[in-house]
């Protein structure tokens, strides 16, 4: 059985300061699974392609923040320019002792 898989990341971000505060980035996940096998439980195939994670969170009052973004996923040979989109949003707050999450997202 040959298995390749390759990845690699890219994160980029761009900060404020200010009485509110927010953060703008994204990551970039790339991918290829070689699974040219002989096999009756999947087809033999090269899947290869690329995610881009972009995000914008606002922070303020010290402790809370909200963040929105979507997960975008490519892959290469197929007709559309993005295969899947995935948004999501989601609330935190961060106190001394308790840390809140609440997400809304997309399957």
């Amino acid at each position: 059985m040959c298995l390749v898989v390759l990845l690699f990341v890219i994160k980029f971000d761009i900060k404020a300061e200010n009485n509110y505060s927010y953060i703008a980035g994204g990551k970039v996940y790339g991918f290829f699974d070689n699974r040219e096998i002989k096999s009756d439980l999947h087809l033999p195939q090269t899947m290869y392609g690329v995610r881009f994670v972009p995000y914008a969170s606002f922070y303020f009052e010290s402790n809370h923040s909200v963040t929105i973004g979507a997960s975008l996923l490519k892959e290469f040979g197929s007709s559309p320019f993005v295969d899947k989109a995935h948004p999501y949003l989601y609330y935190n707050y961060a106190g001394e002792n308790f840390d809140f999450f609440i997400w809304f997202f997309s399957p």
